[in-house]
C-alpha cells in the first residue's frame, strides 16, 4: 500500500536519519526532503517539508511515495478531504460525530458515497480532477445516495389516492 500523510511536529515525533536524531527544520520559501527517515524507531518512511510563502508554518509529509511524489498526492487527498468537508457543511453534517443513530445513519451515508466515488474514480482511471470538478462530481453523488438510503416520505397532505 503507498500513502502520503501529515506528519505533525506538535507530538515531537521520534525521527532518525542516518543513525542520528532528526528535528525536521525548513527555512520559509523552502523545500527539504529526507529519504530513509526511521519513523518511531520502527517505519522506514521518506519525510519532506516545505514552507511556502503565506503558510503559518512548515508542511510535513510522510510516507513510502518517492520524496518527489509525497507532496503532490497529499495535495490531491487535501482536495478530497476539503470537498468532503465542503460537502458535510452544504449537506448540514458539519458536526456529524457518530453518536447515536442518526449520527450513525448520516455516517454510512458518507460512507457509501466515498465508496461511490472511490469507484467512479477507479473507474475513470488515473485522472486528475480541479477542485471544482470533485465539488461536483462528490455533490452529485450524495445526491443520489442521499435520497436513496433516507427517502422522504410524502406528506399525508401531499399523498395521492392510487387507487384506480
Amino acid at each position: 500500500m503507498r500513502y502520503a500523510v501529515r506528519l505533525n511536529l506538535g507530538t515531537r515525533p521520534r525521527l532518525e536519519w542516518r543513525g542520528e536524531r532528526l528535528v525536521p527544520w525548513v527555512d520559509r520559501g523552502r523545500e527539504v526532503r529526507y529519504e530513509g527517515v526511521r519513523y518511531r524507531g520502527e517505519v522506514e518512511v521518506n519525510l519532506v517539508g516545505v514552507w511556502r510563502e503565506g503558510m503559518r508554518e512548515a508542511l510535513w509529509v510522510m510516507g513510502n511515495l518517492p520524496p518527489e511524489e509525497l507532496l503532490g498526492v497529499y495535495g490531491e487527498r487535501m482536495k478530497m478531504e476539503e470537498g468532503f468537508r465542503d460537502l458535510k457543511g452544504h449537506m448540514g453534517f458539519a458536526g456529524v460525530m457518530s453518536k447515536g443513530w442518526e449520527a450513525m445513519e448520516k455516517t454510512l451515508a458518507l460512507v457509501a458515497l466515498a465508496y461511490g466515488v472511490g469507484l467512479f474514480v477507479l473507474l475513470r482511471g488515473p485522472v486528475r480532477f480541479s477542485r471544482e470538478e470533485w465539488e461536483g462530481i462528490l455533490r452529485q453523488a450524495m445526491e443520489v445516495w442521499w435520497h436513496r438510503l433516507f427517502p422522504v416520505p410524502p406528506h399525508p397532505q401531499e399523498a395521492r389516492d392510487v387507487r384506480t
